[in-house]
């Protein structure tokens, strides 16, 4: 049985950290990096693919030896929609703090697709709402289905307040089509 609930740190640097192996997954990895103005984090992606995502703030990130310069632009979530970062296998990256900042690491196996570094603009993500009543909820799609990448997806949910998530509780860590 995988360990569904997982609570960040308190504090800065790496508050997050979530393998597939911890949880008891098969192919999703998550951490979350919680960084003051100055402050760097890091990673190689080695097998897996990553996709650097904006959650709060401002931070210059480079990755596959590029600089892709000041991204993000939101201080909360609910102003709108995140700047990301496409980051294939075999590549590394970094983001450097400008803001205060909140930075997710999402993670999948690569399958060696030697896809491209990419930036994903806010202005290149579609958004759409799921559910009715008090299951609504609002989905932006970072990296879905339909764009370049071996096997992540990524989405952003926001859930109004009293409203579950969805119904029924589920995760999508399955190879079944």
């Amino acid at each position: 049985m995988s360990k569904l609930l997982v609570k960040a740190n308190k504090g800065h640097g790496r508050v997050a950290h979530v393998t597939p192996q911890i949880a008891g997954w098969t192919y999703v990895g998550f951490d979350l990096h919680r960084l003051k103005p100055g402050e760097s984090a890091s990673g190689k992606t080695e097998d897996r693919e990553v996709c650097l995502v904006f959650v709060t703030g401002k931070g210059k990130a480079s990755a596959g030896g590029k600089d892709l310069g000041l991204l993000g632009e939101r201080m909360s979530p609910f102003e709108g929609k995140p700047w990301s970062v496409y980051v294939p296998q075999g590549s590394d990256w970094s983001v450097t703090a400008g803001t205060e900042l909140e930075l997710a690491v999402c993670s999948a196996p690569g399958l060696g697709g030697g896809l491209p570094v990419r930036v994903i603009a806010p202005d290149d993500l579609g958004q759409e709402v799921r559910g009715k009543g008090t299951n609504t909820r609002y989905v932006t799609n970072i990296l879905p289905e339909g764009k370049p990448a071996d096997s992540l997806l990524v989405v952003e949910v926001i859930t109004p307040g009293g409203h579950p998530s969805s119904y029924p509780p589920h995760k999508h860590d399955q190879d079944n089509l």
